[in-house]
């Protein structure tokens, strides 16, 4: 697997324990929400500011996969 996957990966799942606690801290509005992250200095994947709609593309956005390995990878030994 590439390196900027990982990487997208590993950011998106930061970003999303960080929304998780949010949302445990009783706080489900995507614009309170976004206005948190950008409190706490998180950029948007792209770089810049959250906004509501950010969230909320995140959220629906499909969450990324380790690939399995291919059949010759797991067979050989």
């Amino acid at each position: 697997m590439e390196k900027n996957r990982r990487d997208r990966i590993d950011r998106a799942a930061r970003i999303s324990f960080v929304i998780q606690e949010i949302r445990m801290a009783g706080i489900s509005d995507p614009k309170e929400i976004a206005a948190a992250l950008n409190a706490r200095g998180i950029q948007d994947l792209r770089g810049g500011e959250w906004t509501w709609i950010e969230v909320l593309r995140f959220d629906k956005r499909p969450k990324e996969r380790i690939e399995a390995p291919k059949r010759a990878d797991w067979t050989q030994r």
